[in-house]
C-alpha cells in the first residue's frame, strides 16, 4: 500500500474548502487513520516515513550486496563452449548470470530468514561486452537483458558507467524507456552530471525533485515516471529500529574521459570535456555538498556512495569528503582484498563480468559503520560450484534465439560457430608489446589489406578494448581449446555504427611521418598516467619500449616500418585503426595541454576534421576471418 502525506490527501479534493461541513465526516475518519502515518515525506527514490525512536545501544546489522562492471556476460567468462549448467564438472567458465542470480537469491532468503536488511546494489558498466549487448539499444526488439536482470533479481539501485554510453546518447536513451517500462524495482542514480546534461535527453527520465523533499508524489503513468535521481534514501528495519541509508551515484572524471567519443550532449561534474581535463576537486565539492544534504537535511544515518570509478578516485572521495561511511566502486575491474580505506571508510570493489558477488555485512553503531566481527568473506566465488537458477538460465537461452534471428541474421557466423582451436595461451597483459595485441593488430591489418587498394602500413588499437585477458589454452586438450565466434566478439565487439549496428567501425587515414611519430611518443607518455591509452601496433612497426622512460626525440633511430629505417619512410604513413580511439586524435591539442597537434589526411593529402568508417567492415569479423584460415596459433 503506498501512503500519502495530509497535504496530498487534502488537495485531491479541491471543494473541501468551500464545503467543509459538508465533508467534515470524511476529512475526521481519514485524519484518524493518517494519524497512524503522519507525517510523511517524499524524496527521490520512493516515499520516506517519519522516523521511528531510534535505540542504538546495541548494534544495528545490515548488509550490501554489490556487483560492477558486468559487461553483459551473461554467459560468463568464457570460453563458452566448455560452459555447462551442471555443478563440479570442472568447468572452465568464471561467472555467468544463472549461477550469479542463483547465489543472489540465496544470499537473499538467508538474510530474509535473519531478518536482516539488505541493499543489493551494482557499480556500473553492466552493459557492453558481448553479443547480448546488442538487444538493448534495439527498437525493433522489446527486450534489454541488462536491466531485465536487475529486475529479476530486485536491486535496489544501480548507475552509470562509461560503456553505457557505447550504444551513443540514441541508443542509451532507447535503453532507458525499455527500463522505465518495466515499472523497475531499482532506481538510476547520477548525483554529478552538470547542468547540460540535465537539459540533455536524461531529463526525460529525471526525478523533478532533484533529491529535495516534499515534492510531489511519483508519477502513476509509466511513460512519465522518474527513473533517474540524484540522490536516494532508503530506510531499512531491524527489530522495531529504523536506520535511514543515503546512497550518490556518480560517474568518475576516468569514466568520463572514457565515454567523451560517445558522448555529445551529456557531461558530468569531475570532468571538462571541452578542455579533456580531469576536475576531481569539483567532484569532491559536489559529493560533500550530497552527503551534507543526506545527514543535515534528510537525516541519514549512513551515506554510501557508489562510483564507476577505482583508485585513485575513490580514495580522495574517502580522503576529502567528511561523512563518508561506504563507497562501492567499479570500472578499473578490480577485487579489493582490503576494505580499509582512509578515514575509516570501507572501499568495495567486486572485479568484473559476475566473477564475484561482493558481500558487506556490516553494522551501524554509536555514529559508525563498521565490519561486523563475525562478518563472512567481502567475496563471494561464482564458479561451477554453484547451481543455475532455472528462471535466468531460460531467460539467457531465449535471448540467444533472438541475437540468432536480429542480430546475426545474414551473418556468416553464428553464436555457437568454432573459430579455431587454440594450443598456446596468449596473453594481452597492459604493455604494447602484449602477445594478444600483437596477434589481433597483425590478424586485422593482413585482412584489411586482402580488401584495399592501398595497404594499411600500421593498425593499431588500445589494449582496453581488447577485452578477453587471455586467449586460454585449457588443460587435456591435445588439440587445442575451442575458440567460437561469440567469444571473439566478447574481446572485440565494444562499440556501435551510426546505425547501432554492433561492433567498433574501422576507419583509415594518412598522417605525415613526423605527425606519426609525435602520436606515437604522445601514447608512449601518456600510457604512463592513463591505461586507456596504452597501444597496440601491428608488428610491421617496431621500436624499443621503455617501462618508465617513454620512446623519446633521440630515439627515432629505433624505429623500423616494415623494417626500414625512418629516414626511408614514405612521407605519408596510411594507418588504420577503430573509430572509438580515432576520435580522440582530434583531441590530441587538449589531451596534451597544446603540445601536440597533428594532421589528419586523405591519400591526396587533403587535411579531414571527420574521419568516415570502411562500410561492412568490423573488427570482431575480420579477426575471426584471420583466424579461420590460420594455423599454428
Amino acid at each position: 500500500m503506498k501512503h500519502r502525506n495530509i497535504n496530498q490527501t487534502l488537495s485531491s479534493f479541491p471543494t473541501i474548502k468551500k464545503s467543509m461541513p459538508f465533508f467534515f465526516g470524511t476529512f475526521l475518519g481519514l485524519s484518524i487513520i493518517l494519524s497512524f502515518l503522519w507525517p510523511i515525506d517524499s524524496y527521490a527514490g520512493g516515499l520516506r516515513q517519519e522516523e521511528v525512536k531510534q535505540d542504538f545501544k546495541k548494534p544495528f546489522p545490515f548488509t550490501l550486496f554489490h556487483t560492477n562492471d558486468l559487461h553483459s556476460h551473461f554467459e560468463g567468462t568464457g570460453p563458452d563452449h566448455y560452459f555447462t549448467r551442471f555443478i563440479k564438472d570442472r568447468d572452465p567458465v568464471k561467472g555467468h548470470y544463472a549461477r550469479l542470480a542463483f547465489k543472489i537469491k540465496e544470499q537473499v532468503l538467508e538474510k530474509k530468514k535473519l531478518n536482516e536488511p539488505y541493499l543489493l546494489l551494482d557499480a556500473g558498466d553492466y552493459f557492453s561486452g558481448t553479443l547480448f549487448h546488442t538487444l538493448a539499444p534495439r527498437k525493433d526488439v522489446k527486450s534489454a537483458p541488462e536491466f531485465e536482470f536487475f529486475q529479476a533479481l530486485k536491486y535496489d539501485a544501480i548507475i552509470l558507467g562509461n560503456h553505457e554510453f557505447d550504444a551513443g546518447e540514441k541508443g542509451l536513451e532507447t535503453m532507458l524507456e525499455k527500463a522505465r517500462a518495466m515499472d523497475p524495482t531499482f532506481k538510476i542514480v547520477v548525483s554529478n552530471l552538470d547542468e547540460s546534461g540535465k537539459d540533455s535527453f536524461l531529463k526525460k527520465f529525471m526525478n523533478e525533485g532533484e533529491g529535495e523533499i516534499g515534492k510531489s508524489l511519483p508519477s502513476q503513468n509509466l511513460k512519465e515516471k522518474e527513473l533517474i535521481h540524484q540522490i536516494f534514501l532508503k530506510q531499512i528495519y531491524h527489530e522495531g529500529r529504523t536506520l535511514k541509508v543515503g546512497l550518490i551515484g556518480l560517474l568518475g572524471p576516468d569514466a568520463a574521459f572514457a565515454s567523451l567519443s560517445d558522448r555529445q550532449k551529456v557531461s558530468f561534474v569531475g570532468y571538462k570535456d571541452a578542455a579533456s581535463k580531469s576536475r576531481m576537486k569539483d567532484l569532491v565539492n559536489l559529493t560533500q555538498k550530497w552527503t551534507d544534504i543526506l545527514k543535515k537535511k534528510k537525516k541519514a544515518d549512513v551515506v554510501i556512495v557508489v562510483i564507476h570509478g577505482g583508485a585513485p578516485e575513490d580514495d580522495e572521495l574517502a580522503k576529502k569528503v567528511d561523512g563518508l561511511d561506504v563507497i562501492i566502486a567499479g570500472h578499473t575491474h578490480r577485487v579489493y582484498e582490503s576494505l580499509n580505506g582512509p578515514n575509516g571508510v570501507i572501499l568495495a570493489q567486486a572485479g568484473s563480468y559476475g566473477r564475484f558477488l561482493g558481500r558487506l555485512e556490516l553494522e551501524y553503531f554509536k555514529g559508525e559503520v563498521r565490519v561486523r566481527k563475525k562478518a563472512r568473506h567481502h567475496l563471494v566465488l561464482i564458479d561451477d560450484n554453484i547451481p543455475v537458477d532455472k528462471e535466468i538460465f531460460e531467460k539467457i537461452e531465449s535471448y540467444k534465439e533472438l541475437i540468432s534471428k536480429k542480430v546475426l541474421k545474414g551473418s556468416k557466423y553464428r553464436y555457437e560457430t568454432p573459430i579455431y582451436k587454440n594450443k598456446k595461451r596468449i596473453e594481452r597483459g597492459f604493455l604494447p608489446t602484449s602477445d594478444l595485441g600483437k596477434l589481433v593488430t597483425t590478424g586485422l591489418r593482413n585482412e584489411l589489406n586482402k580488401q584495399l587498394d592501398d595497404p594499411i602500413d600500421v593498425y593499431f588499437s588500445p589494449l582496453a578494448l581488447i577485452r578477453w585477458g587471455a586467449i586460454p589454452a585449457l588443460e587435456g586438450k591435445k588439440e587445442g581449446t575451442v575458440i567460437q565466434y561469440s567469444d571473439i566478439f566478447r574481446m572485440l565487439g565494444m562499440g556501435f555504427d551510426e546505425k547501432l549496428r554492433p561492433g567498433t567501425p574501422i576507419v583509415d587515414f594518412y598522417i605525415s611521418k613526423d605527425d606519426f611519430v609525435k602520436v606515437l611518443q604522445f601514447t608512449e607518455l601518456y600510457r604512463l598516467i592513463n591505461h586507456h591509452s596504452i597501444i597496440a601496433y601491428s608488428p610491421s612497426l617496431k621500436y624499443e619500449t621503455y617501462k618508465r622512460i617513454p620512446l623519446l626525440k633521440r630515439k627515432k633511430k629505433t624505429l623500423r616500418l616494415h623494417g626500414k629505417p625512418f629516414s626511408k619512410w614514405p612521407n605519408r604513413i596510411h594507418v588504420a585503426t577503430n573509430l572509438k580511439l580515432a576520435k580522440y586524435i582530434f583531441r590530441l591539442k587538449e589531451l596534451s595541454y597544446g603540445l601536440v597537434q597533428v594532421d589528419v589526411t586523405d591519400r591526396l593529402g587533403n587535411v579531414l576534421n571527420s574521419l568516415e568508417s570502411i562500410e561492412g567492415v568490423r573488427e570482431h569479423t575480420l579477426f575471426s576471418d584471420y583466424l579461420r584460415k590460420s594455423v599454428n596459433l
